[in-house]
């Protein structure tokens, strides 16, 4: 299995053998990019030029080949929102008011996302939704495919570390300038 890891200005790249529980990892390697990406994240033909060439240097360091291959975003990259579940919609019902209010945001149509929600069971009383570059997500699929690769996960880093190991309470506090974002799980309740 290999895992990626996206930054703003490198790629973190390292593989381990999923087959074996608690497979150390063979090696990390960074790669930067020419320049930020973050200026880019919207704009896919100047992402695809600003990840294809890390890409392929990390694939000349651990071929993507037939592998699972793991991507961690970084939760800046990701809109983060929650919306408590009512009993009586359906979860259809719940996917149309997200789609619904995220088209209110007026979000250029240049500045496309996809959604993403997740419910923690038992107590399935909220929906943790993520809206995330849809030129981003494309790019990064399509070249891991394109490397003969599987795009097995992607997602944010906070999900890696707040759904890794399986416990019912976890935190996640990060920082991007001045900025915090603090995500919780708490008795399955994001």
């Amino acid at each position: 299995m290999v895992g990626l890891v996206i930054s703003d200005s490198f790629l973190l790249v390292g593989k381990w053998d999923s087959d074996i529980e608690n497979s150390p990892i063979q090696g990390v390697s960074k790669i930067d990019f020419t320049q930020p990406i973050n200026y880019s994240l919207y704009d896919e033909a100047a992402l695809s030029n600003l990840l294809a060439s890390s890409l392929r240097k990390a694939q000349e360091i651990f071929n993507f080949s037939s592998e699972k291959v793991v991507v961690g975003i970084p939760d800046h990259f990701v809109g983060h929102s929650v919306l408590n579940i009512e009993n009586d919609l359906s979860y259809d019902e719940h996917m149309e008011y997200i789609k619904w209010m995220d088209e209110q945001k007026g979000r250029h149509q240049k500045n496309s996302v996809y959604l993403f929600g997740q419910t923690y069971y038992p107590s399935k009383e909220n929906i943790h939704i993520c809206t995330i570059s849809r030129s981003l997500i494309r790019n990064l699929k399509l070249s891991i495919a394109e490397m003969g690769g599987d795009p097995y996960w992607m997602g944010p880093l906070s999900s890696m570390y707040i759904d890794g190991k399986g416990e019912a309470e976890s935190a996640v506090i990060s920082r991007k300038g001045n900025k915090y974002l603090f995500l919780k799980l708490q008795n399955n309740i994001f």
